[in-house]
């Protein structure tokens, strides 16, 4: 049952990052060019590097649930 909680955490997690990443980049539009949209962007891009890497641990770690349900 753990194992249902961790990929539940770790999928829900990611996609909430990945929302929030989206909507910083989409405000970035409406701007104007300089110091603090470039800080949004880059706070974006490290939010969307996190959201991926949580999708990776994610799909690692239902790959392992699946290889030991086979075993």
């Amino acid at each position: 049952m753990a194992a249902h909680k961790t990929s539940a955490v770790l999928c829900s997690g990611g996609c909430a990052l990945l929302a929030v990443s989206s909507l910083l980049a989409i405000i970035t539009i409406f701007l104007p060019s300089g110091g603090c949209e470039r800080r949004i962007c880059t706070l974006a891009g490290y939010m969307q590097m996190a959201a991926a890497l949580i999708g990776a641990n994610f799909v690692s770690h239902q790959s392992k649930k699946k290889n030991k349900e086979e075993a």
